[in-house]
């Protein structure tokens, strides 16, 4: 099961397509994508790894959106239905 993330503010999309690309590259993301909702972030990674791919997740958004914040907001299955919080 995977996470789901609201940022705190809109990202231009340039900015967008960079970060997705650089968390796709993060050690143990299996699977990461925006819903429907451009403010919308899913992550699938390593259970015992969520901490320091988030992390490193919250760090990408803050320097490549420009101070963007990441808040958890539920899980999300693979078939991309979100589960209430």
């Amino acid at each position: 099961m995977g996470r789901f993330y609201k940022l705190n503010k809109a990202i231009k999309e340039d900015a967008r397509d960079i970060i997705l690309n650089e968390i796709q590259d993060v050690n143990h993301v299996s699977r990461a994508w925006y819903n429907e909702d451009p403010a919308g972030l899913c992550v699938f990674a390593d259970d015992e790894e969520y901490t320091a791919v988030m992390n490193r997740i919250v760090n990408i958004c803050s320097r490549e959106g420009s101070g963007a914040e990441l808040s958890f907001a539920g899980y999300v299955q693979e078939d991309g239905t979100l589960l209430a919080f």
